[in-house]
């Protein structure tokens, strides 16, 4: 069956046919549905945070505005905020000494993302760029930073 009108919400009915119809059971036979507009806003971040630093790691937590696609940068402190491409295809960096280093997260109906960075130098100011976009293909207007120092070479946890 073909429809071409529009429709705002509505119910599938699903069924089995074929050779095997009769040895399976659907769990559910009705699919409901409702057709929303199209997201418009884009996603942001509300909170981010080093959640734990130690000489090689650190740990942070961020909150955003809807369910997106988190694309992060860990870089040098100062390193120059990267482009959407570079994010998105997790690098390169345009200059190697940045040390950056790429994550994808995420985010669900909990709007919370975790993250983790290993391998990191001992007494060195690093930077955490955290850009978003959501299931509409809206972008992040302003990325989240955090900026941390890692733990000194005779620090003790």
């Amino acid at each position: 069956m073909q429809s071409t009108a529009t429709v705002q919400s509505g119910v599938v009915t699903l069924e089995l046919i074929g050779l095997n119809a009769e040895i399976y059971r659907l769990s559910k036979t009705r699919l409901r549905f409702n057709v929303v507009q199209k997201d418009k806003a884009s996603p942001e971040i509300t909170d981010i945070q080093v959640t734990k630093v130690t000489q090689q790691t650190v740990e942070f937590l961020f909150s955003c505005s809807d369910i997106a696609t988190a694309y992060i940068m860990l870089a040098l402190k100062s390193t120059e905020q990267p482009e959407w491409q570079e994010l998105k295809s997790l690098g390169p960096p345009e200059y190697e000494s940045t040390r950056s280093t790429y994550q994808v997260i995420e985010v669900g109906a909990e709007l919370q993302g975790f993250g983790r960075f290993e391998n990191l130098e001992a007494e060195t100011e690093y930077a955490i760029y955290v850009f978003l976009e959501d299931r509409g293909e809206n972008r992040i207007s302003a990325p989240g930073l955090v900026e941390f120092k890692t733990q000194g070479k005779n620090a003790f946890y």
